[in-house]
């Protein structure tokens, strides 16, 4: 038989070891989510990084894009309104140019009606012409 003190001294000495394992336990947890962490920032600063530089070649495609726009576009200042940079002696197209517009825009309206009009063509023929068909005369 075990005298009280031993007994209360081992079970001292057991919670004493069992609270040691949880708080190791507990570290080595914290340590992996500390990690964890860690590697989750590298991740988003790395995403970050990328979106910044597509963010950057989007604002250059855009500005290139405007730029080339500008540089088609006709240009309306009034220094620019002598005949002699202009081959229709200075007449302005811009009419001409909604006039072809609507044309296109007429032609391409007058297509799709035509192409709706036309109904599904098996309606249209009676018969399958089929030559094993029964109602096929040969």
């Amino acid at each position: 038989m075990l005298f009280p003190n031993s007994l209360h001294d081992a079970n001292v000495a057991r919670a004493a070891l069992i609270a040691a394992e949880q708080a190791s336990t507990a570290q080595a947890a914290r340590a992996a989510a500390l990690a964890q962490a860690e590697e989750a920032e590298r991740e988003a600063a790395v995403a970050q990084a990328d979106h910044d530089a597509t963010a950057t070649r989007l604002r250059a495609a855009q500005e290139r894009a405007a730029a080339e726009r500008a540089a088609s576009a006709p240009s309306t200042e009034d220094d620019d309104a002598d005949a002699s940079h202009h081959g229709d002696g200075g007449i302005d197209n811009l009419p001409l140019q909604d006039t072809l517009l609507q044309q296109e825009a007429a032609i391409l309206l007058n297509l799709h009606a035509q192409a709706v009009s036309v109904q599904n063509i098996r309606t249209l023929v009676p018969l399958l012409l089929d030559v094993n068909s029964t109602f096929y005369a040969r």
